[in-house]
């Protein structure tokens, strides 16, 4: 016979539904940031002080296609900072979890590479 699990306290059940509601709110905010102007996720692009930047887009990805990729380094290219694009050939949306990943993975690292001293 199975034991039973406890009853969570409502403190637990609080903590998890706070948990779970941050998340979701996280999410809706990263989903619709291009919709609100004033929401919390918008990229400050004329931050002088950011670090180096390096778009990867994939060359098959139809959810987030070359030229909404493009457009974002154009946008951050206005910044004095470092902004670089990359096209990765045969490659879909799902750059690092897909056949081929250490091949990004690389790429990511050349650009780090070059501004770790």
């Amino acid at each position: 016979m199975e034991s039973a699990r406890p009853a969570k306290s409502w403190r637990e059940t609080c903590r998890t539904c706070a948990r779970t509601a941050w998340s979701q709110q996280l999410l809706f905010q990263a989903a619709t940031a291009n919709l609100n102007p004033w929401t919390e996720a918008k990229v400050d692009t004329r931050t002088a002080g950011r670090g180096p930047l390096l778009i990867i887009s994939g060359e098959k990805d139809n959810i987030v296609p070359w030229s909404i990729a493009n457009a974002s380094y154009k946008r951050q290219n206005r910044n004095q900072a470092v902004t670089e694009i990359v096209e990765m050939p045969n490659r879909g949306h799902a750059l690092v979890i897909d056949n081929g990943w250490r091949e990004v993975a690389e790429t990511a690292l050349v650009f780090v590479k070059r501004f770790v001293g």
